[in-house]
Formats: structure tokens, C-alpha cells, sequence
């Protein structure tokens, strides 16, 4: 039986911003 563990809330990081693809 798999222990379901809480999520970590996201928080923005400015030091690693994520590439943001720009989509058609």
C-alpha cells in the first residue's frame, strides 16, 4: 500500500525561473 505524502505548496522561484514556451 502506497503512503500517500502531502504536496509541497509551488512557490515561485526567481532564481530558477521555468522557460516558458510560447505556444501557437
Amino acid at each position: 500500500m502506497r503512503r500517500r505524502t502531502p504536496r509541497p505548496a509551488r512557490r515561485a522561484r526567481p532564481d530558477k525561473p521555468r522557460i516558458r514556451r510560447r505556444r501557437r
